[in-house]
């Protein structure tokens, strides 16, 4: 049957409004309940990795019918290993039950709602109970393979766990207002499930749950900041599960299932097939405790019904309704007619001030105060209609003093935010009418000193956790801005948006000293810096940021945040960093996207122009044009291809791949530029120069040299300064993305991989001593990788100092360069791959960096370090 939403989506979320959503979810319910012939059910499991005999154990000796998920309207299609595409019902204990055979994960390239949907499933059978088991690796070390673990918590480390969901909560099941993301937990039902973990004997552990993408296990780094949070097991589902289910009004329990421990907690390598393996250890224990749990639940416990606002939703429910999808939008074209309307009101006056402020209580405050002669309203759907909330229900006033100034405001109702390309459009119009200092006011709450709240702070230093990308292709932003971050404020942290932090979330934000939080999704910050725009932010602290109602007085009592010096200053825009033209001879030039078959046939093209080659090199793109221009003397160039990446839609973005061999004789092969994903891109874009070299030129040895920001802090009081090198030891996920998300390609490597060797520790010693025998000053240690456009500030340095202890070190911070080693390590290879990453010390803001004097000597020694490294290892 033709599904309404598409099967793997490699990027973008499928085109479908709330009421589309809705209509398909009751379509699969109906489906479902007339195959059974039954009116509702009253429990719904969900089987984890490996543990398809739970059913067989849950359901022994009674009637059983199969659905086949390929049936259901609609569904989703697990492809992971591990699990089915099957329905199971039977009634036990008395309870209608359903299980699910079978999960959606995000790996995938399912998002969001598309994981929910066996939760949303249930919830429209009127299921009251739902269950939900899952794999996962152990950082308790007090657990081992077949332990059980109840979560009583949780961290999202994919920042997408919430995605899209609020949407459906405020429209589907009309409950309204921020929510918590502590009441996730049902915590009546841990209770009782703490009990039946007493009463069969089963080994009780508990604690939260560490939520992360995959496909690739977690780094060693990233597990020990999991394990000073105090986590019990690690894995990459369940949360938007129980977020589903929260929001529907089930009652919901989580039990976890020790398969594997969690990278670098044992010598060796985690693959999925010993996952496996670990879910059926476990089910055993989870046939002893489910059962006792479902034997503790009365009547009373399945009472729920469908929510009864969904039967006049059909008829409420507007086709412009809130969609679930950006759509395909002219950005550029829709600030360009904002433009137009807001000139038309002011003429050709000058703007004197701009303030957005970032909650309709904010917004109510400043008008409160707010004195002008004239005020116009501009309603932003009027302009355009676009995705959130808070852009649909948004709006801009006009006010014109009574000395013909021009104060503009922008009315973002919603604290969740809107969403990148809605701020863009925004702010370019603002941009155009000359604007180039903003005043942006967000209310917040304290993470640990409530003296804090009730009060108005200028924000010095944020961390955004959320992962996004910019919509444009970076030809309309400023290419080099400054950071506008001031000594003295505040620092923020940035929570996912649509739900309050967890305690563990919050527990996070303090290990790494910051002040306060906030859900608004602050791309707009980051934005803002692109187009040359100051933003001057200050956080308003609450008590509780989950109450819309509550107001800071001091907000309205303070006029200075409203007259007198926030006002409209002309900034002049830093000049410019050009590319410089590299004058490579290509021999041939592939075009190539993200497929099977693309990458196979193209790798086949490139060894028979470039052949094999056993070492490979992946460069930032200055790094490349200092090599090649200013130290073209150095090698001899070889052979050339180059690969337009096609999947790029909106520009032409093209990779070398240029054969060299140095003075001493050793053969290397270039890789011209790291890659970052963006904006409707497929994730496994970013992989694919180093998949086609890999396959292709059959290479064996990799170095990867990005970009790093030194952190200075008191673990590592060494100031580094552009052209230094670092030797990277590991890494830590705080921002970016995996790059492997989407179906996996089964001949290049396994569904999961293990890349806890990404930093060969013999080849890192190996270049260490090349490194030593340059001269070079260096550092070495663990560094975070982050979003792409995150700016550099203290507050990154705080956070390495907060987040380091006995095992890791975390000295800098990068934004490329992780995704090519992943690619090495998701290989299945007859022989063996090794890799290592040295990178070179920036000084600049974002990737573009100034080609100076001290970055050109820092190339020349980095290119000495890896052919060192390259020739030692040959020589061992």
């Amino acid at each position: 049957m033709e599904s309404q939403i598409p099967q793997n989506t490699l990027h973008g979320d499928p085109a479908f409004s709330l009421h589309e959503y809705h209509n398909c979810l009751q379509q699969a319910a109906d489906y479902v309940l007339h195959r059974l012939n039954i009116d509702k059910i009253d429990l719904a499991i969900v089987e984890g990795s490996g543990m398809l005999d739970l059913s067989h154990h849950l359901f022994k000796d009674l009637q059983i019918t199969e659905i086949s998920m390929h049936d259901i309207p609609h569904c989703p299609i697990p492809t992971a290993i591990g699990h089915k595409q099957e329905l199971l019902y039977a009634v036990m204990q008395g309870r209608r039950t359903l299980i699910f055979n079978g999960r959606i994960h995000y790996y995938e390239g399912y998002r969001v709602h598309q994981q929910a949907f066996p939760a949303f499933l249930s919830a429209y059978m009127s299921c009251s109970v739902f269950i939900t088991t899952n794999a996962a690796g152990f950082i308790n070390q007090g657990m081992k393979i077949g332990d059980l673990a109840l979560i009583t918590d949780h961290i999202s480390m994919i920042n997408k766990a919430y995605d899209g969901l609020a949407s459906l909560d405020y429209q589907l099941f009309n409950k309204g207002g921020l929510k918590s993301s502590n009441e996730i937990q049902d915590h009546e039902l841990i209770n009782l499930t703490r009990q039946s973990f007493l009463d069969t004997g089963v080994k009780l552990t508990e604690g939260p749950y560490c939520y992360f993408a995959l496909p690739n296990y977690e780094s060693p780094a990233e597990i020990q900041i999991m394990h000073g949070l105090g986590s019990a097991t690690v894995g990459a589902s369940t949360l938007p599960e129980q977020v589903a289910c929260y929001m529907a009004g089930m009652r919901r329990v989580v039990i976890s299932s020790a398969t594997s421990p969690s990278a670098g907690m044992s010598a060796e390598a985690i693959d999925g097939e010993e996952v496996l393996l670990g879910g059926k250890i476990c089910v055993a224990n989870f046939a002893k405790v489910i059962p006792n749990l479902v034997g503790k639940l009365g009547d009373q416990w399945f009472q729920r019904e469908r929510p009864k606002n969904l039967s006049g939703l059909l008829a409420s429910a507007s086709k412009s309704a809130l969609r679930l999808q950006r759509q395909e939008v002219d950005g550029q074209a829709i600030a360009e007619k904002l433009v137009k309307v807001i000139q038309a009101k002011i003429g050709g006056a000058k703007v004197k001030q701009a303030n957005w402020l970032m909650s309709s209580t904010l917004a109510t405050q400043f008008g409160q105060v707010f004195s002008a002669k004239t005020v116009y309203f501009i309603n932003l759907k009027d302009i355009a209609s676009l995705r959130t909330r808070s852009f649909e229900e948004g709006s801009i006033f006009i006010g014109i003093d009574k000395d013909g100034q021009i104060i503009l405001g922008i009315r973002q109702p919603y604290l969740e935010g809107m969403l990148p390309y809605e701020y863009s459009i925004i702010l370019k119009a603002l941009k155009t009418l000359g604007v180039s200092t903003i005043n942006i006011y967000l209310e917040a709450s304290s993470i640990s000193d409530d003296s804090l709240n009730g009060h108005v702070h200028k924000v010095s230093h944020y961390y955004n956790k959320r992962f996004y990308k910019h919509t444009e292709t970076g030809r309309d932003y400023h290419p080099e801005p400054k950071p506008t971050q001031e000594e003295g404020g505040r620092s923020l942290f940035v929570s996912e948006g649509n739900m309050l932090p967890s305690r563990t979330e919050l527990n996070f934000a303090k290990k790494c000293r910051l002040d306060l939080y906030t859900i608004t999704n602050l791309s707009v910050l980051e934005i803002a810096e692109y187009l040359s725009i100051r933003p001057n932010v200050y956080a308003v602290a609450k008590q509780d940021l989950g109450n819309a109602d509550e107001t800071v007085q001091e907000f309205t009592t303070q006029s200075a945040h409203f007259e007198g010096g926030q006002t409209v200053a002309q900034v002049a825009d830093e000049p410019t960093i050009k590319r410089r033209e590299v004058a490579v001879g290509y021999a041939a030039t592939f075009d190539v996207s993200h497929s099977k078959d693309g990458i196979y046939e193209t790798a086949a093209k490139v060894k028979e122009v470039i052949g094999l080659v056993d070492n490979v090199v992946v460069l930032e793109r200055e790094t490349f044009e200092v090599l090649f221009t200013d130290l073209a003397t150095q090698f001899t160039v070889e052979k050339a291809v180059k690969l337009n990446l096609k999947d790029y839609k909106n520009e032409e973005r093209s990779v070398g791949l240029i054969k060299i061999v140095s003075k001493e004789g050793l053969p290397v092969l270039v890789i011209s530029e790291t890659l970052n994903y963006q904006s409707h891109v497929p994730f496994q874009t970013l992989l694919l120069p180093m998949r086609i070299t890999i396959i292709g030129c059959e290479s064996k040895n990799f170095v990867s040299c990005p970009h790093i920001w030194n952190l200075q802090s008191r673990l590592n009081p060494e100031p580094l300064t552009a052209g230094d090198l670092f030797i990277v030891r590991d890494h830590a996920n705080i921002s970016a993305q995996s790059p492997g998300i989407g179906p996996n390609i089964d001949e290049y490597g396994p569904r999961f991989y293990d890349i806890s060797q990404m930093y060969e520790k013999r080849f890192t010693a190996l270049l260490q001593e090349a490194v030593s025998s340059t001269g070079a000053k260096h550092a070495e240690g663990q560094v975070f990788w982050v979003n792409n456009s995150a700016v550099p500030s203290p507050v990154y340095a705080q956070m390495a100092e907060g987040l380091s202890n006995e095992k890791v070190t975390f000295k800098g911070m990068l934004k490329s360069g992780v995704s090519e080693l992943m690619a090495v390590h998701h290989r299945a290879s007859p022989y063996k791959l090794t890799s290592a990453m040295v990178g070179i010390v920036t000084d600049s803001t974002v990737r573009r960096q100034e080609q100076h004097e001290r970055y050109v000597a820092g190339v020349e020694r980095l290119a000495a370090a890896v052919f060192g490294g390259f020739s030692r290892l040959q020589a061992v």
